[in-house]
């Protein structure tokens, strides 16, 4: 799958889907790994007749590409986690999304799918929403509180919906997350893409600096 500039997609968009997919990896959520790459006029002209049918217009330059699953079987709010690894995985990807302040995984959205029993996500473009790409969803919380309007519309809500004690393994690895590592991805971006690089990883500091009370409003939302 390949993502470039766009006039729906800006820089901001790629490195959003570049931080979250990496954020993904580190954090147990199946996701296909993002990678830097450069479409340049050979490639749009040996995909011309599938651009064109498509309707996508794909400009020469970076983007962010990734490999395509198959086959994939929907999500939907009706789907069940009843197994400890199926509730595991569905609690890492609800939490991942709070953290990032994600509007983008919802009922009539889902953006993920199960590829080979993984629940895996992908779309991470619309994260770090308190930059406001989107303002009407843009409601920036503090570290220790969760949007209860972003999480209700998850798509994962309801099948996490009073369940207790499911983010201890997320917070966990949320807490030995490196600023090192953030850093060097931001490092591996191009430099126009960085404009609000620091607001991210300050962002991400910040709720992996109360963990445990991030883990407390994770729990909380779900029990109203």
């Amino acid at each position: 799958m390949v993502k470039t500039l766009g006039a729906e997609v800006t820089e901001q968009s790629l490195f959003n889907e570049l931080f979250g997919g990496m954020l993904a990896g580190l954090l147990g959520v199946p996701s296909p790994p993002p990678a830097i790459i450069l479409i340049d006029q050979e490639f749009i002209a040996a995909h011309e007749l599938v651009l064109r049918r498509a309707e996508r217009e794909v400009l020469v330059g970076l983007a962010i590409g990734s490999r395509h699953l198959e086959p994939l079987h929907s999500v939907t709010v009706d789907s069940m986690f009843t197994t400890p690894p199926m509730i595991e995985q569905a609690a890492r990807l609800f939490a991942l999304d709070m953290l990032i302040q994600n509007p983008d995984r919802r009922r009539s959205k889902p953006n993920c799918a199960f590829h080979q029993k993984n629940l895996t996500a992908f779309d991470f473009e619309l994260g770090f929403s308190f930059l406001q790409l989107l303002p009407s969803m843009a409601t920036f919380f503090p570290p220790d509180k969760v949007d209860e309007k972003m999480a209700r519309d998850h798509v994962l809500f309801e099948a996490l919906r009073r369940k207790t004690a499911i983010f201890g393994g997320f917070l966990k690895d949320l807490e030995g997350l490196s600023d090192g590592i953030m850093e060097e991805w931001v490092r591996a971006t191009p430099g126009s893409w960085q404009r609000n690089a620091s607001r991210i990883t300050d962002h991400i500091r910040q709720v992996r600096e109360h963990a445990p009370a991030f883990g407390r409003s994770l729990e909380m939302v779900l029990q109203g």
